[in-house]
């Protein structure tokens, strides 16, 4: 019984009982980037430090996260290390914009979010979240981590591209995990930076990198305008739809490239997190509960 009440622990980073000094964070970043974290940064809505000469803000207060934002974004800017690692596969999209260019993105691809559009997505979801059924009925023991990740990227795929699944999407899945767990990763050298450009050599393998997804995604662009497309129901042709909303242009290829980049980059390693501690907090509810009714002497009645 006390092996049912125990709950199941997945691994996960440690959690450091005090903010470590630069070195170890230094060292550990190159990791994880949630194991340099300390209690305080899951306790505190507002965290001001410094480090290496630069003051720095961790912020979980929704409120404070709109005012760095979007009310007083002047006032601030992202470290160097977020360029470094992150321009080099999203491009110039919504995601690495800054200011008046921030604002002109976000209401550019503002209709591409109203209900009526993300529901013409649903159907991509649902086929992913089928396939991921059909895999986990075929085997007795799975790795749930893996599984919501290659879920949630499937996802991404087909409700960007409408990717069936072909060498194509093999290969942008591949390259995918290719960037999140190898060139993704932060190095000392990021952190000592003070331009995207410093220590060259060490951005030379994501340089290279960042025309694999640029020449991928063109192609797609090119084939999609080629041959219309007009029954996809995918982000790729509501993308090609859109218009800027003051000069009714319409978004350049090079545009469209950096906002499916984006979003396929950065769209789905969060979501598939999120669905792993999801269900091992439903699992552990479902054992609980469980246990309780077991333990529950029978009604009288």
């Amino acid at each position: 019984m006390d092996s049912i009440l125990r709950p199941i622990i997945p691994p996960a980073p440690k959690v450091h009982a005090r903010d470590i000094s630069t070195l170890r964070l230094l060292w550990d970043i190159r990791r994880s980037t949630i194991g340099i974290w300390s209690e305080r940064a899951f306790d505190e809505l507002v965290i001001l430090d410094r480090a290496l000469g630069i003051d720095t803000m961790l912020l979980s207060d929704p409120e404070g996260v709109r005012h760095v934002l979007m009310a007083n974004a002047a006032n601030y800017t992202r470290p160097v290390a977020f360029y470094r690692i992150t321009r080099p596969v999203t491009g110039d999209g919504v995601f690495m914009a800054d200011g008046a260019e921030w604002k002109r993105q976000r209401r550019a691809l503002a209709p591409i979010f109203t209900p009526s559009a993300v529901s013409g997505l649903l159907p991509h979801f649902r086929a992913a979240g089928e396939s991921m059924v059909g895999r986990l009925e075929r085997g007795s023991r799975v790795n749930l981590s893996e599984t919501f990740h290659e879920t949630a990227l499937d996802a991404v795929l087909r409700a960007l591209f409408s990717l069936p699944v072909s060498e194509d999407r093999a290969s942008f899945a591949a390259m995918v995990r290719h960037y999140v767990n190898k060139l993704a990763r932060p190095s000392p050298f990021d952190a000592f930076a003070r331009t995207e450009t410093a220590f060259p050599f060490s951005m030379a393998a994501r340089l290279r990198f960042a025309s694999q997804p640029k020449v991928a995604v063109g192609t797609l662009i090119a084939d999609r305008r080629k041959s219309g497309g007009a029954s996809q129901a995918d982000l790729l042709n509501l993308l090609l739809a859109l218009r800027d909303p003051e000069t009714g242009a319409p978004l350049s290829d090079e545009e469209i490239g950096a906002q499916c980049s984006t979003m396929l980059f950065a769209g789905f390693e969060t979501t598939s997190r999120l669905l792993f501690w999801a269900s091992y907090l439903l699992a552990e509810y479902e054992s609980r509960s469980h246990v309780a009714l077991q333990n529950c002497p029978e009604n009288p009645g």
